[in-house]
This record gives structure tokens, sequence and C-alpha cells, in this order.
């Protein structure tokens, strides 16, 4: 008899065991594009993140010996960017909500037998399902849904980053409301760290991360750098890049500087040069112009049927 054909499979959760058939990310359509790209910016938010966690502990417990808990306008938060530190948080948690959600998805499509994307979701990032529907894709403060009690509404709107545990949390308080005689808590929106979730994540989805980040051991988080530029500095490699010490992932046109008097909507083109057509500064062909995109990749399995 002939040697059965052998056949690539990709594990897309190795906890659960969410296991598809071909290397569905060499060429990846529709679902598995989705993935790709909300991994690559969810890894981009984390190494920024770590950083401020990084820059902050080193300055409260350069030690690790120390227990401490802030929040407010602290000397040591003055050149932490938290406007942009708090809206990392918030797309994080659209995102992570997305990718978990469409993993749960290809799951139950797959075998009906395991829990839908709701169940799926909020099984594996409970903390951050809760706050991204009662804070992050909108405040229950505006929209007013009754399955929101008045200190969750409350508690959504109220800025709520804090540092403990050696890291950045959000919606680090709890609420308590008491209105015409009945009491509210906002308990449902639990504190949590974006840094410590996406860490679990990794182990979940791409655990070839977690051993290149031990082998990394934080090098790579510059925790001297200034803040000021952290949240906008072009992330590290995407996952699996070891080979290729240059490769970066994408970023947003980094080449104009929306502050410039002169920067205004595609400034490189003259409308009344008739050789000129649409957005000629770039050449999508030259691998020189702009930061090179590069997605994650994976190592498929195998199996011999």
């Amino acid at each position: 008899m002939a040697d059965s054909p052998r056949t690539a499979t990709t594990t897309l959760d190795y906890i659960d065991n969410i296991v598809v058939p071909g290397n569905v990310f060499a060429e990846p359509g529709n679902e598995y594009w989705a993935l790709l790209w909300l991994w690559q910016g969810m890894e981009y938010l984390y190494h920024r993140v770590r950083q401020c966690d990084e820059f902050v502990r080193q300055q409260v417990n350069p030690d690790g010996n120390v227990r401490c808990h802030f929040s407010g306008n602290l000397p040591q938060f003055r050149q932490v960017p938290q406007g942009l530190l708090t809206c990392s948080v918030h797309w994080y948690a659209i995102s992570a909500c997305q990718y978990v959600g469409t993993v749960g998805a290809i799951a139950h499509r797959q075998d009906n037998a395991r829990p839908g994307w709701r169940a799926y979701v909020e099984a594996i990032i409970p903390e951050v399902f809760a706050f991204r529907n009662k804070v992050a894709a909108h405040f229950a403060w505006c929209i007013g849904d009754k399955r929101d009690n008045p200190a969750e509404r409350l508690a959504s709107i109220l800025p709520s980053l804090i540092f403990t545990d050696d890291c950045f949390q959000i919606a680090g308080y709890t609420v308590h409301v008491r209105r015409s005689g009945k009491a509210s808590n906002s308990t449902a929106i639990q504190p949590w760290s974006l840094c410590r979730v996406h860490e679990r994540l990794r182990q979940r989805y791409w655990p070839e991360l977690v051993a290149s980040a031990k082998a990394d051991n934080g090098q790579s988080e510059d925790a001297s750098k200034p803040l000021t530029s952290i949240l906008t500095a072009v992330p590290p490699a995407s996952p699996d890049q070891g080979d290729d010490p240059t490769a970066r992932a994408p970023v947003l046109d980094q080449g104009d500087d929306p502050t410039a008097p002169s920067a205004g909507p595609d400034q490189g083109d003259d409308p009344t040069d008739p050789s000129a057509g649409p957005d000629q500064g770039d050449d999508p062909t030259d691998t020189s112009s702009g930061p090179e995109a590069v997605l994650p990749t994976r190592r498929q399995d195998s199996s011999t049927t």
C-alpha cells in the first residue's frame, strides 16, 4: 500500500487544541488575514505599554522587593503619556476580543460541540470582554443601556489607570452608587493589565514568542528611552522573524510630520503635472521606501494520515 499523503495542519489554540487543516498562515485568506493583522497590532501595543511599565517600575521598585499602588499625577508619572496609554488599552481590548472571538468562531464552525465565540471569549479573557463591552467599545455612561447599572455607567467614564504589581492596570477602582435608595457597584468591570493579558494570550496562541521573550530577557525594552516617543516608535519584529534581525512590522506612514506647517494632504504631487498619478511619491515595487511590512509567520504542524 502506498504511503498516506502528509497533511499539514496549523494550531490556533495550543491550550484548547484548536487545529485547522493546512498551513493557513502561508497564504492567508479572510479570517486568517484578520488574525494576522490583529495579532500584529496587539504585539505593537504590548511592546509600547511594556516600556511604560518598565520605566515606572525602575523608578518606584528597581530592586523588585516593594509592593506599591499608585494613581493620579505622581512625579513618577510625569513622563508617561497617560492619554496614549489609556487609549492603547482601549484599542487592545477591542482587538483582543476580535482575535479571541474569531478563533472561537473558527473552532465552533469546525465542531459545533465546541462553545460559540462569545462563550469562548468569556472563558479566555472575561475581564477584557467586560471592559470592552462597558468601556472600550462605548462608554456605558453614554448609551444608557438598561443592562448597565448606575455605578458601571459612572465607572466607564472615569479615568481609571493605576500602577500596581509593577504594571499599569485599567479599571483600577470599584465605584459604588446609591440613588433613590438603590445601591449598585461596578465590580463587573475588573482591573486588568494589558501586558499580563497579552503574555497569557501568547502562551495560548503564539507560544514560540514566549521562548523568544525568555531568550531576549527583556533586553529589547529600553526603559531609558524618552516616553514621548515610546508609543509611536517602530515596533519590533513580528513573530518568528528571528532569521532577519532587520525585519520590522509596518507602522503608519511616519514620513510626514502632522505638526509641520507645510504638511498637508499629499504634498508630494503637483496636481497640474499631467504625468503625476495617484501617490507618485512612493513606488510600491521599491522595497527601500518606507518600513517593511512583515506579517507574523508560523511553522505549520504536520501529521500523517
